[in-house]
């Protein structure tokens, strides 16, 4: 099919619908061979849309591509003959089962989709509980929810988690932190990981598959996508996320996430990361990184400023001179001394005792 490609919109990153059409904008450099890849439900490419040269400023890029339906969209960058998927996907095709074999076989492509971002979220309103009063539970999606007492479709689902409120409710618990939801591969290679060369590789062990079930510290990882195998509905993960945070908000619970930023991550993509699950999904709070996201762009940030930030530390001499304060008592130090001792005494560890009474 014919397309009509004009110049897009480099306000916004990603790929997003815009009057009969889809705007793309991403990062590449002028001189650089750019090319959007358009693939079919079997994986292949179905065309490939050279991206004009004139549609770039400094090194951002952008088109506008008429007649192109945003709801089938399955796409990739190509950029100077590198395949690159979107790091602003919203929504990735490829990976919707856990530990998928054909994955780990690379028979198909992991490629960007379109998300939907409406979404009825009627009176929904941040609980914004005082931290001293916050009683925080941390959790994996998959692991908190695969109990017998979950429909067999829903468990390790975000839908899950909404059918295990009252047990949260019944803990007392007004917070929950979720461990990486945002798209990243639980695969991961022997081979590769240890970097061990492919002719010194044994044979038994060539084709041994890791896998990362809590999702820190993985490669092509899509942080504005929330993770389609944690989906109950594997067309609607937004969706499925959105109504999780809006049953809990309901019940007032807020919702934490902590996110591992991979070193030499792009800070403005971390900001936009930051501020896209907050003003999309309602996010309450986060634990980042501090080591690649710095504290005082967390800090700063407009819209990050009024939820809830957790770090291992924080300067508060720099906060001050930049002229930072608590900004609505939503920057607190995350120390995992007390979990790590209470985890051990309920073990039956010894000597533990005494520090945990010391703990409180």
């Amino acid at each position: 099919m014919a397309y009509t490609i004009k110049e897009g919109d480099y306000r916004q990153y990603g790929a997003s619908a815009a009057g009969g059409g889809v705007v793309f904008t991403f990062e590449a450099e002028k001189e650089e061979d750019c090319s959007i890849l358009l693939y079919g439900k079997d994986g292949g490419i179905r065309q490939e849309l050279k991206v004009p040269e004139s549609c770039c400023r400094g090194a951002i890029r952008s088109v506008f591509v008429a007649g192109l339906k945003a709801e089938s969209l399955r796409y990739n960058y190509k950029i100077s003959g590198t395949v690159v998927t979107d790091p602003y996907a919203k929504r990735i095709i490829g990976r919707e089962r856990w530990r998928d074999a054909g994955r780990v076989k690379n028979e198909f492509r992991v490629c960007g989709g379109y998300s939907d971002d409406t979404f009825s979220w009627g009176t929904d309103v941040h609980p914004e509980i005082p931290r001293h009063e916050m009683f925080l539970y941390k959790l994996n999606i998959r692991g908190f929810s695969m109990d017998a007492g979950i429909p067999a479709k829903e468990r390790g689902t975000f839908a899950a988690v909404r059918d295990k409120i009252p047990y949260l409710k019944e803990l007392g618990i007004n917070g929950v932190m979720l461990l990486p939801v945002y798209e990243f591969d639980e695969i991961r290679n022997r081979q590769q990981d240890y970097q061990i060369p492919a002719d010194t590789m044994p044979k038994a062990e060539e084709k041994t598959v890791l896998l990362n079930y809590w999702g820190y510290g993985t490669k092509n990882t899509y942080y504005f996508a929330p993770k389609v195998s944690y989906a109950s509905d594997k067309t609607r993960p937004s969706m499925e996320f959105k109504e999780m945070v809006k049953a809990l908000h309901a019940n007032g619970i807020e919702i934490i996430m902590d996110i591992y930023f991979t070193p030499g991550t792009n800070l403005f993509l971390m900001t936009d990361c930051l501020r896209n699950w907050v003003m999309q999904y309602h996010v309450d709070g986060f634990r980042v990184n501090q080591e690649v996201m710095p504290s005082l762009t967390l800090a700063s940030d407009p819209v990050l400023s009024g939820v809830k930030i957790f770090g291992n530390y924080w300067d508060v001499a720099a906060l001050s001179q930049a002229g930072i304060s608590s900004r609505k008592n939503t920057l607190a130090e995350y120390n995992e001394g007390f979990l790590c001792n209470v985890r051990r005494f309920l073990k039956g560890d010894e000597g533990m005792v005494e520090k945990v009474v010391h703990s409180f």
